[in-house]
């Protein structure tokens, strides 16, 4: 059922083009996976690193909280500096073959560069996912097609399972990462002005949010304390604007 009020948390925008009357719908839940792939992209243009598909298995449901995070420290703490995204599946096989119902993990990770991925490497992550099934592919390269694949079946599939995860998430990326690289080199020729020396790095300088970067700003007021974000660059206006928020299903 479409509703035309504002929800808490609205599924999708009803969205118009005021240059050429266009209607468009956007879904938000996958608009924000969108930007957790173009940061994950835009970061490994920036420097060069070695790409490995890791698929975390589970040998029988025991899935925790901590269960990721403990593989993904232990990979932090050996190599330092890594990039990676990761989405989360039911194993289908299994499923259709058994009716059980255990998790697995697709994780592409980008090393720093130089790092010398040998056996012993493949060793060590198997180590560190004591759970099951650790396997190591190689990646030459990645483009958004190839992590929609990922991400999107990660949504259509039913977990099926009494508790809530996430189904897709990142490392930590910068903000302005989060966005095409058409936006990313206007930002910087806006900012370049500024700062000449620091090139992409200015970037780095804001919060950003959907395109636009903001400083926070503390204030103190007869005793009362507090900070605000004050916009310091819009993005170019597109021509789209929101007609509505839609909770359900609009189509």
């Amino acid at each position: 059922m479409i509703s035309y009020h504002t929800p808490a948390k609205p599924d999708y925008l009803l969205i118009r083009n005021s240059y050429t009357n266009e209607d468009a719908v956007i879904d938000l839940k996958m608009s924000r996976y969108k930007r957790i792939a173009k940061g994950f992209l835009n970061s490994l243009r920036m420097s060069s690193r070695i790409l490995k598909h890791i698929v975390l298995t589970q040998a029988k449901e025991s899935y925790r909280p901590t269960l990721l995070n403990n593989f993904l420290n232990s990979l932090r703490r050996f190599y330092g500096d890594v990039v990676y995204v990761w989405t989360v599946e039911v194993q289908e096989e299994r499923r259709e073959k058994y009716g059980d119902v255990v998790l697995h993990w697709h994780m592409l990770v980008a090393f720093e560069e130089g790092t010398e991925f040998k056996r012993d490497d493949i060793l060590r992550l198997q180590g560190y996912w004591k759970y099951g099934h650790c396997e190591v592919i190689p990646v030459r390269s990645v483009s958004m097609r190839y992590l929609l694949k990922y991400i999107t079946k990660a949504l259509d599939v039913p977990l099926g399972l009494t508790y809530q995860i996430k189904r897709i998430s990142s490392s930590r990326v910068e903000g302005w990462l989060k966005q095409s690289m058409k936006r990313i080199m206007q930002a910087y020729e806006f900012f370049k002005g500024m700062w000449p020396e620091k090139g992409l790095d200015a970037l780095s300088e804001f919060y950003w949010y959907n395109g636009n970067a903001y400083l926070w700003d503390k204030w103190e007021l007869a005793g009362y304390s507090g900070k605000r974000k004050i916009i310091v660059y819009k993005k170019p206006w597109s021509g789209w604007y929101c007609v509505a928020t839609v909770s359900g299903d609009p189509f």
